[in-house]
């Protein structure tokens, strides 16, 4: 079944908030928030953009759903980690090039260990990150054995421990194919 990433837009919300309070994703996402349709508006709004993405974001993070087939089943998104690293206490001097971000969780517990975490990161590389980055940045929590392992074998390997976060940063060369 094909994987496709269709950008965030505000029909939704609705299924945005079901899955940000589900506790399989709770667990690992915004623990401290309770999010209402008001606030996930607020907050995802921002990340519903008309231009394409590109390296030079400016502190713009782009939001996508994961599609598997005709079925929505969770949520990534993408920015310049270079606007955030600082404020992740993640040191990116030492990288050379443009570096993106990357967010993101499966909303729909069906498609929960099923194995197909590496086959989204996979993908979302080849139809958005290509060509606009030279790597990839993701920064699950170190407890996260699940995530760690499917980011492993999309490819990422360890870069960077912050024990203020608990956050692994795992990095991944972009493969232009």
């Amino acid at each position: 079944m094909s994987i496709t990433f269709d950008p965030l837009n505000e029909t939704y919300f609705p299924l945005l908030m079901l899955w940000l309070e589900s506790p399989h994703v709770k667990k690992w996402w915004d623990q401290d928030v309770t999010y209402t349709l008001e606030l996930v508006r607020e907050k995802f709004g921002k990340r519903i953009y008309n231009t394409p993405i590109s390296n030079n974001l400016n502190k713009k993070t782009y939001a996508y759903i994961i599609c598997m087939g005709k079925k929505e089943i969770g949520y990534i998104q993408v920015y310049n980690a270079r606007d955030f690293a600082e404020e992740n206490g993640c040191n990116l001097g030492t990288l050379a090039g443009s570096v993106c971000g990357i967010d993101l969780f499966i909303g729909d517990q069906d498609f929960l260990g099923k194995g197909i975490g590496a086959r989204i990161l996979n993908e979302f590389e080849k139809q958005i990150i290509v060509p606009h980055f030279d790597c990839c940045l993701i920064d699950p929590c170190r407890d996260n054995k699940r995530a760690i392992k499917a980011f492993e074998k999309a490819g990422f390997k360890e870069f960077l421990y912050v024990e203020k976060s608990n956050a692994l940063w795992m990095l991944k060369p972009v493969e232009i194919i």
